[in-house]
C-alpha cells in the first residue's frame, strides 16, 4: 500500500530530500519516518522543477 502526500511547491534549487523534509519527513538510515512510522520513498509527480506530490510507502 502506498500513500500519496501532496506537495504544490516548485522546489527550482532543491533535492527530493528538501521535499521530503518540508513534509514533515526525518531521515532515518535508507528509510523516513513520520508521526512515529517509517516509510520508504517510491517516487513523485512533478513536471519540470514543480512537485505536485510525493508517494511514500509504509514500513512495517
Amino acid at each position: 500500500m502506498s500513500i500519496e502526500f501532496r506537495v504544490g511547491k516548485d522546489y527550482e534549487n532543491g533535492s527530493i530530500i528538501d521535499v521530503l523534509h518540508d513534509l514533515g519527513f526525518q531521515e532515518d538510515g535508507r528509510a523516513f519516518t513520520k508521526d512515529g512510522l517509517k516509510y520508504s520513498y517510491k517516487g513523485c509527480d512533478k513536471y519540470q522543477s514543480y512537485v505536485f506530490s510525493v508517494t511514500m510507502s509504509p514500513i512495517e
